[in-house]
């Protein structure tokens, strides 16, 4: 069981993890003193990192002085501070006018789908056109993302590459209509990733569609936009 947390111990993990996501490095206390409005004193953000870190939301690299979000960390964020933004309306209109162009053939029509989501998002896109047929596109936004800058991280993310096929396997088996954020331990992609997927059904195809990328990514978005595209999606058939 988690340690409970207090209200403002909360918001402060929520401004953590949020500048976290735009800097992509260890969040310090002092580039959280007078920040998102918290007005906190810098001896209550310190006492109150080290709360979190002590109740295992946080984590402290040896090398920084600053903390990241552990698993527990960025499940707790998804599960208390996601948004449930729509897409801007640029945004959806690149993505509409993607599927209005590709109606003729759904499987060109789904790989440009997953590459104009990938080139929005930055990160990478699966695509699955049943349980042994699989798209991706993306990959190199990944691998320029700072985390692969670890070798074993950018090891361990290859070995999955060469098997993605299995993995989506699975994930044809696992994924419904709604859309499901994997992380951690129970993500088949690999813990240091976060998967965004969802089902979708076309006239031709029935699949798994996702956003791929380090845990470290904007969730409100990426949900946001494969929901939308599982919409487009669907409103072929």
């Amino acid at each position: 069981m988690n340690t409970p947390i207090s209200t403002r111990q909360k918001d402060l993990l929520a401004a953590l993890i949020r500048e976290y996501i735009e800097l992509a490095k260890p969040v310090s206390s002092n580039a959280l003193v007078g920040g998102e409005n918290l007005e906190l004193s810098p001896a209550t953000v310190r006492n109150d990192l080290m709360a979190l870190e002590d109740a295992g939301y946080l984590h402290q690299p040896h090398t920084s002085a600053g903390r990241i979000p552990t698993d527990q960390g960025w499940q707790w964020y998804i599960d208390h501070v996601l948004k449930n933004d729509d897409l801007s309306k640029k945004e959806r209109d690149l993505l509409s006018a993607v599927v209005e162009s590709h109606r003729e053939s759904q499987t060109d029509l789904l790989r440009q789908l997953a590459k104009t989501m990938a080139e929005l998002v930055q990160e990478s896109v699966i695509v699955s056109f049943g349980k042994s047929d699989t798209f991706y596109t993306g990959l190199s936004n990944i691998f320029a993302q700072p985390e692969f800058e670890d070798v074993d991280v950018m090891q361990h993310f290859s070995r999955l590459v060469d098997h993605l096929d299995d993995v989506m396997a699975q994930m044809f088996e696992r994924a419904d209509n709604n859309v499901q954020i994997l992380i951690g331990k129970a993500n088949p992609f690999g813990r240091d990733c976060g998967a965004i997927i969802t089902r979708y059904a076309t006239p031709d195809h029935a699949g798994v569609i996702g956003i791929l990328g380090p845990m470290r990514q904007d969730y409100d978005e990426h949900v946001a936009m494969v929901r939308y595209a599982q919409s487009l999606l669907h409103s072929l058939s």
